[in-house]
């Protein structure tokens, strides 16, 4: 009898760790982003530069420049390098972020201060033979929410 109960608890054991395991995979992937919380102004500070293997070719410490993009609720989207403004729409779809009409980008991260926006070359539709694309990298952008005194 102790030893069934014994086997009993052990396969209930490596069940649970089992179950635990496969809990913790990434669930945001295709998660859905709250809307009203990217509305608003962004700094970028930091981007990530990918070749397509997925090797880091540079990171471009943006901190020094005035570089903003801004979200409004109308769909609205700003951008602005301090000298050349631009003016487009955007549109959020679960976590995949269209600017332009036809840049996607997926939310990788969105708090209340924090936003990190993953463009994918080859999820852009282009081909090896588009001339419209000349640079073939992936980017990583990060922003911190900008909050008016």
């Amino acid at each position: 009898m102790k030893t069934k109960l014994f086997n009993l608890m052990a396969l209930f054991f490596v069940a649970a760790i089992t179950f635990s395991f496969t809990a913790c995979g990434d669930d945001d992937d295709n998660g859905s982003v709250n809307k009203s919380q990217l509305i608003g102004k962004w700094k970028i500070v930091k981007t990530e530069i990918y070749d397509l293997n997925g090797y880091l070719i540079k990171e471009l410490d943006e901190y020094d420049y005035s570089c903003f993009s801004t979200f409004e609720a109308d769909g609205t989207y700003r951008w602005t390098d301090g000298l050349f403004p631009e003016t487009s729409t955007w549109t959020l779809s679960g976590n995949k972020l269209v600017l332009y009409g036809d840049e996607v980008y997926r939310v990788v991260k969105l708090t209340d201060e924090e936003l990190v926006l993953e463009m994918r070359w080859a999820e852009q539709g282009y081909d090896e033979g588009d001339g419209g694309y000349d640079y073939k990298e992936d980017k990583k952008k990060y922003y911190v929410r900008v909050t008016e005194d």
